[in-house]
């Protein structure tokens, strides 16, 4: 149960969103939704379902964020604080974890987003704002296969860079994917290949990383990887991501 607080600012959050959100923490009832007399009975009923999926989806969220932690009363009882206090910080912490879950693709990473809005809205978080900012862009945009997928990129290529430090020496990691579903992923340095593993729809994971600034394309490339995509990414962003993506949803 939420304080009144945190209820607040739940319920600025769905009016966000555009969730009919108001006392969801102590109701599961959806608010009415106005509409003028000529459109249809099942438009009407589709709006109020979606409203009540948004509201659902929210609700998952802080309960991810709130009672994944150790300590799930002291998170509490902190981010009441700070919402009385005008945290501007955590305040929009909350508003934009709760619109990121809302309008996820997939119901799958809520999980994760709940995990990620967690790190960010306990005392004494070090998670810079924008890489809160872009995880959950990238979160929300995923499908549940695409969440699978990155899941494994990212915890592949902190294997390998755990094994191969060498290659990962400057804080920076350069791969590339071949062609086809397959995936192939390489890591990339000194103008030579080394085989990770496979990815499925590796390349999709690559634009979907690179077009929420959690990575850039390579400027170049060896002349036998040229015609491949590529991902240019710093290891303590891969590092982050790796901590987001080990969350599972409830079976």
């Amino acid at each position: 149960m939420t304080s009144d607080g945190a209820k607040d600012a739940l319920e600025h959050a769905a009016a966000i969103t555009g969730a009919a959100f108001a006392a969801s923490a102590t109701s599961a009832a959806v608010a009415p939704v106005v509409v003028g007399a000529a459109v249809p009975a099942a438009v009407i009923a589709a709006v109020h379902a979606w409203y009540a999926l948004q509201a659902w989806r929210v609700k998952e969220w802080w309960d991810y964020c709130i009672n994944g932690s150790d300590e799930p009363e002291g998170l509490q009882a902190s981010i009441d604080k700070a919402v009385a206090t005008n945290d501007q910080r955590r305040i929009e912490g909350i508003l934009r974890g709760a619109r990121a879950a809302a309008d996820v693709i997939d119901p799958v990473v809520i999980a994760a987003i709940g995990t990620l809005s967690r790190r960010y809205l306990s005392a004494g978080a070090t998670l810079p704002p924008w890489l809160f900012r872009a995880q959950l862009d990238l979160l929300s945009a995923m499908s549940g296969d695409e969440y699978a997928s990155m899941q494994q990129l990212i915890q592949s290529v902190l294997l390998f860079a755990s094994d191969h430090p060498d290659l990962t020496r400057d804080g920076r990691v350069r791969l590339c994917a071949d062609k086809g579903e397959s995936g192939l992923l390489f890591a990339v340095r000194h103008g030579q290949k080394h085989p990770i593993c496979s990815v499925r729809a590796a390349r999709r994971l690559f634009r979907l990383l690179k077009a929420h600034d959690l990575g850039e394309a390579l400027a170049a490339l060896p002349t036998d990887v040229a015609a491949v995509d590529s991902l240019g990414v710093e290891l303590e962003v891969v590092t982050d991501l790796g901590i987001t993506l080990t969350t599972n949803p409830r079976p």
